[in-house]
């Protein structure tokens, strides 16, 4: 079974910190994978990330798609925008490919509820089209996601070389740069409100069906992530915790057992094989004082796979063969929250 980091196809640096705190690998949905960031590409040499592709084809059509919706974004400006939005029946555009056309589509294909088996050839082209789009979407909230996390690095170096001019200033920087470390742990990376959740996990959980793995385990860092799910689901209640473990930690041999035993419960638990969470204990590696730590929180959707987990929360249905659902989805949905231990 993998475990799939959702609803962002982006992992940072800083994500990737997170996530390794506790897992050895990761994998994620892309909605091009000829189209993978630079620092992805390493982690994937480096066999940390797997790369999930549920939809392909149609790549130039996909590449075509993105490039029109940014050259229509980028030639009009608010002023021609909102007089454009006045008039959505004469321009082609805001009938086809804008924000709010593409979320009412996506709403309206999995709300129809069809096997794709029993569907007319005009139907399945209209899914085709549908699932274009939801990889359009994902391709570029990615690069929204890269700007994002290009802007927060360069702030946080500016942040940074500030403090130390100022902390020479004073003659107070310590040879061990005590100071400095404590300033850069107040440096909230995720401060910035993520836009456009609702599409994003339209989007993917659009294209969750189609992944041939076995699923019923997601990974976020995204405190927002959590709190949305928990305002259309039955996601209320801690199933248990781990931690607090260092960030960033580089001895394998200590972790190796601690990641082993970490993943297989949280298999067993989306299998349904264990049947009192509450009861799971996992031993964790002793590790040393004045260490950046990160804390799981593992939530628990019993008797609902993942699909249909989120079909109900968003009141869809994804037009998908029960059978091919049947025969690769857990009987549980196990969502993990990676979070900084305050």
């Amino acid at each position: 079974m993998k475990l799939i980091y959702f609803p962002f196809t982006y992992i940072s640096e800083s994500t990737q910190t997170a996530i390794s705190s506790f897992f050895r690998r990761i994998a994620v949905f892309q909605s091009d994978e000829t189209a993978l960031p630079a620092f992805m590409r390493s982690l994937y040499a480096s066999g940390f990330l797997e790369i999930i592709t549920p939809v392909k084809g149609n790549e130039t059509a996909l590449q075509d798609l993105i490039s029109s919706f940014k050259m229509w974004g980028n030639a009009l400006d608010d002023k021609n925008r909102t007089y454009f939005k006045t008039r959505k029946g004469e321009v082609p555009f805001f009938t086809e490919v804008s924000s709010s056309k593409i979320k009412a589509d996506l709403r309206q294909a999995m709300k129809s509820g069809k096997d794709m088996a029993s569907q007319k050839p005009e139907e399945k082209m209209n899914q085709s089209d549908i699932l274009l789009r939801a990889r359009m979407i994902l391709q570029l909230a990615q690069e929204l996601d890269i700007e994002s996390d290009e802007f927060q690095n360069g702030m946080q170096k500016y942040q940074e070389m500030e403090h130390l001019l100022f902390e020479n200033i004073k003659c107070r920087l310590t040879e061990d740069n005590t100071e400095l470390n404590r300033y850069r742990k107040d440096i909230d990376r995720d401060t910035s409100k993520e836009n456009k959740l609702e599409e994003r996990i339209m989007a993917w959980s659009l294209l969750l069906p189609y992944c041939k793995e076995e699923t019923g385990i997601f990974i976020t860092d995204k405190r927002e992530v959590v709190n949305f799910l928990k305002e259309f689901s039955v996601l209320k209640d801690i199933a248990f915790h781990v931690g607090p473990i260092p960030a960033g930690h580089n001895d394998e041999d200590v972790f190796t057992k601690f990641y082993a035993v970490l993943e297989e419960t949280l298999i067993q638990l989306a299998r349904g094989n264990i049947t009192n969470p509450e009861d799971i204990q996992i031993h964790q590696p002793v590790f040393g004082d004045n260490q950046e730590t990160w804390m799981l929180e593992v939530y628990l959707v019993k008797g609902e796979s993942a699909v249909r987990f989120f079909n109900k929360g968003l009141a869809i249905h994804t037009p998908v063969s029960e059978n091919i659902l049947n025969n690769k989805e857990s009987m549980n949905t196990v969502i993990c929250l990676i979070h900084r231990n305050n």
